[in-house]
């Protein structure tokens, strides 16, 4: 209501300045000058979800052209918004909308406790991995009529303009992981039993156009890039005029600003684990929740306040010019003739290197045609260089390269070429390849030498192919990865056992990485070692073969069949926490249930050793009475392989 009482309290000053001097001001028809101004908070953009934009500034070059009272005038400025962080940076998860959203697992009949004040789980700062935003700002051109009023030193100016903003509309986006956090004695059901919740959170929030969304390809925990839009805005002002001199005039003004939204993605989306519990030892309700909150966006709005000048361009009386005097013409030269140069036999240097990064790209095959027909070929090395091709003759030749089925772009060698004076021909080619590529080294994690020969398999998360390589002389391997996937790299080797790696070209700018490396560890199957069985996880006090775990155990079933010979102890492990005795028997059912498995799947049961330690054999200090992290006890409890028979 303030910034609209001012812009009331400007036309009612018009009305007085118009009874101004008569004196003749604003003298010529055109004008240039400058101007800047605050734009207010607009609480309709500063709480919507898609924008949480706060209060901004600008600043204009003006020109225009002004005949009486009507006239015309454009502005070429820059626009500042700045985005509101404190509306952002707490995340909240609302208690009902994790009870009511469950993909896996059940829930208790709960009656209560939705509704205690605060509703929502809230995390902060401290639990995001990622907080990251960007402003609105855009460079913008308005056109539009104006009319003014009053003849003296004080005028009124009405101003209507439209026209385009090249705009960079910004984002915001936040996620984050929290551990399992417990609220006691919370809720409660029909029957007035309490129950404990612990629950953990993974939550992505963001806010931003659809074309930035879709250019990081749904992908907002990875690097974003915001993309310029063109698009239409407009704008109103009403201001006072100052004639400081007859061409020169300082004003104040106020101004409504109309920026309509582009396409927008907005959303909250939370998933993550939950137990429910009744007091003090009932039974567990266990699973996972997801749910996703979209949110729309409203028009951009502001009131802002402005000051500014104008200089009018004033014509003098004009002065006749002279006559122009005749200089002599000078006599015409006939030019020297250019010396003629010969074309002679060079040495010729080519390059290639990756287009998006400008790295060197060795391993590409070169290919060099002479009118058309072969002439020589090669592989670049490590550098990109092709071996140089010395004592070419004067001709047309063309070069063109390519690697992992994909070409390179193809230069020419012109007659022209061998007429400079330098000694050599450069040639680069640029190979343009979107995939990532990943250079992996197969070691033996005994003695970390690394391993050759050995067989590999890559397998795509996503659509579950599986391409395979052997390791060379160096122990080296090669994969092209596709962007924003997910991939296993695993070993596949009579005598030896790798546990399953992943590799993720989540996040990664392709602009900027070429290049991803792994080190896979490789065991060998001599008798007497022993290594951990990885990612071998089990519910909760419990001994239950998941399908998570049931996907590795699958993989030692291969290992098994593949060394007939092979005879194993797979041994469990807990942390310190809890009883020894419990732990020990715990551990023992666990073994159990893993070799149950295995025999399932057709190995001989004498072939097969389950052995539970429970918490003997830590290892670290997270013995009983020691305060350590959830991380460091997660080191304990794991499940071990040892050989105990391989001929």
């Amino acid at each position: 209501m303030k910034k609209v009482n001012s812009l009331l309290a400007l036309f009612l000053l018009f009305a007085i300045v118009s009874r101004g001097q008569q004196s003749d001001y604003a003298k010529g028809n055109f004008y240039v000058g400058a101007q800047g101004g605050y734009l207010f908070k607009n609480k309709a953009n500063n709480d919507n979800k898609a924008w949480h934009l706060k209060d901004g500034r600008f600043a204009e070059l003006n020109i225009g052209y002004k005949k009486n009272s009507w006239g015309i005038g454009g502005s070429l400025g820059y626009l500042l918004l700045q985005r509101d962080p404190k509306k952002f940076e707490t995340h909240y998860v609302n208690r009902r909308q994790m009870y009511d959203s469950v993909t896996a697992g059940i829930v208790p009949p709960l009656t209560a406790g939705f509704d205690v004040q605060p509703q929502d789980l809230q995390f902060g700062k401290a639990q995001h991995a990622q907080f990251e935003y960007e402003d609105l700002d855009s460079y913008y051109f308005l056109l539009g009529p104006e009319y003014w009023l009053g003849k003296g030193r004080w005028k009124g100016l009405l101003q209507a303009q439209a026209g385009v903003g090249y705009t960079q509309f910004g984002y915001y986006v936040v996620n984050g992981r929290t551990d399992m956090i417990k609220e006691t004695e919370l809720y409660q059901d029909a029957g007035g039993n309490n129950y404990d919740v612990t629950a953990s959170a993974d939550y992505v929030n963001f806010g931003g156009t659809t074309k930035t969304f879709n250019t990081a390809s749904g992908n907002v925990t990875g690097i974003i890039t915001d993309k310029r839009v063109i698009h239409f805005m407009a704008r109103a002002t009403a201001s006072v005029e100052y004639f400081i001199t007859p061409t020169i005039a300082a004003h104040i003004s106020g101004s409504y600003w109309y920026i309509p939204s582009p396409e927008m993605t907005a959303f909250s989306s939370d998933q993550g684990s939950y137990v429910y519990q009744t007091q003090p030892t009932g039974p567990a309700y266990q699973g996972r929740y997801s749910f996703t909150n979209n949110y729309s966006s409203n028009t951009i709005s502001n009131f802002s306040a402005n000051a500014g000048i104008k200089v009018f361009l004033h014509k003098n009386t004009k002065t006749p010019k002279p006559a122009p005097v005749k200089e002599p013409v000078p006599e015409a030269v006939a030019p020297t003739p250019a010396p003629v140069v010969k074309a002679v036999a060079k040495d010729v240097v080519i390059v290639v290197k990756d287009k998006q990064t400008g790295l060197a790209l060795g391993g590409v095959q070169v290919q060099v045609l002479k009118d058309g027909a072969y002439y020589t070929t090669g592989l670049t090395d490590q550098n990109g260089q092709l071996e140089k091709i010395t004592a070419v003759s004067p001709g047309n030749y063309t070069i063109k390269g390519s690697k992992n089925n994909i070409a390179t772009n193809s230069v020419d060698i012109t007659t022209t070429d061998f007429e400079q004076e330098a000694k050599n021909i450069f040639k680069e080619l640029l190979h343009d390849d979107p995939r990532f590529t990943l250079i992996g080294t197969t070691v033996n994690k005994k003695d970390k030498s690394n391993l050759s020969g050995i067989n590999t398999s890559l397998t795509n998360v996503f659509n579950a192919g599986v391409t395979h390589q052997v390791s060379d002389a160096g122990g080296k391997f090669i994969y092209q990865l596709e962007q924003g996937t997910d991939y296993t790299v695993v070993a596949n080797e009579k005598g030896f056992f790798s546990n399953s790696e992943t590799v993720t070209t989540k996040g990664l700018d392709r602009s900027k990485t070429l290049y991803t490396t792994l080190l896979l560890g490789i065991d060998e199957l001599s008798a007497g070692n022993q290594f951990e069985l990885k990612n071998i996880l089990y519910p909760l006090n419990k001994a239950d073969i998941t399908p998570e775990a049931a996907l590795i155990l699958d993989r030692l079933v291969n290992t098994m069949n593949d060394n007939p010979e092979l005879e194993i102890e797979l041994s469990s492990h807990t942390d310190s926490r809890g009883s020894a005795a419990y732990n020990q028997s715990l551990s023992q059912k666990r073994a159990q249930s893993a070799i149950n498995y295995l025999v399932k799947k057709g190995i001989a049961k004498k072939r097969l050793v389950a052995k539970g330690y429970g918490e003997s054999r830590l290892l670290n200090s997270c013995a009983d009475g020691t305060n350590c992290s959830e991380e460091e006890h997660a080191i304990n409890r794991r499940t071990e392989i040892k050989v105990l028979k391989n001929n």
